[in-house]
């Protein structure tokens, strides 16, 4: 079987490629939170097949690629905190969101917004959430 160069995944609003940018759907446990596609395993592929048994494509992504205030980085903290039931509280560097499988079903592609507005994006929880109903609901 042949490798797909450069595969592409069906994100909520569009296509979606490595090197796209991305924001976590409210259907997860990763909600607003932005992130870069790192990789794309098409499902079906022998690669895809070695890593999970998910019956979509996997998409990788890194959530810490842009850098959030202290203050969200704490509410980040504290979610999956409590989340996971951690005995020994994990601090943000700890946790492990720089390379999160998800499926396309869980992303919405915001690439066109540029970094300036993503960057806006990270300390300002209303604009997030009106980002994700505008592209939600296309």
């Amino acid at each position: 079987m042949v490798k797909i160069e450069n595969p592409t995944a069906q994100a909520i609003n569009g296509e979606i490629r490595k090197g796209d940018f991305v924001l976590g759907a409210k259907n997860n446990d990763y909600a607003y939170l932005v992130g870069e596609v790192i990789e794309i395993l098409k499902h079906g592929t022998p690669e895809h097949a070695s890593e999970t048994d998910n019956d979509t494509d996997s998409v990788h992504v890194n959530f810490k690629v842009y850098r959030y205030p202290s203050w969200r980085e704490l509410d980040i903290t504290d979610f999956f905190n409590d989340l996971y039931n951690s005995v020994e509280a994990m601090s943000y560097d700890e946790l492990s969101l720089d390379d999160v499988i998800m499926a396309p079903d869980m992303l919405i592609r915001i690439t066109e917004m540029g970094d300036e507005k993503i960057n806006d994006l990270l300390c300002d929880d209303t604009a997030i959430e009106a980002v994700y109903e505008q592209f939600a609901n296309l």
